[in-house]
């Protein structure tokens, strides 16, 4: 539950059911490029800036991540992403 303004009070301890790892070719190209789920070969990925390409990222990592730990989109409550 929301507790204040940006704080929040979970009933049960979160955990991490599942992850999900996207990347460019310049993380593909590294010591842990086998640890990695998908390696695009293009760092922008068709998109016009950084940034898009970022945003698809970070959507293909939640896809999969949700795939991964067999569930769908809507049992999912809070998500974390790094980037």
């Amino acid at each position: 539950m929301l507790k204040g303004y940006q704080s929040w009070l979970f009933e049960n301890r979160p955990s991490i059911a599942a992850v999900g790892t996207v990347v460019g070719p310049f993380e593909g190209r590294g010591p842990l490029a086998d640890d990695f789920d998908i390696i695009h070969g293009d760092s922008r990925l068709g998109q016009d800036s950084w940034e898009k390409a970022e945003r698809t990222l970070l959507e293909e990592a939640a896809k999969l991540a949700i795939e991964n730990a067999g569930l769908t989109k809507e049992q999912i409550n809070f998500l974390s992403g790094a980037t």
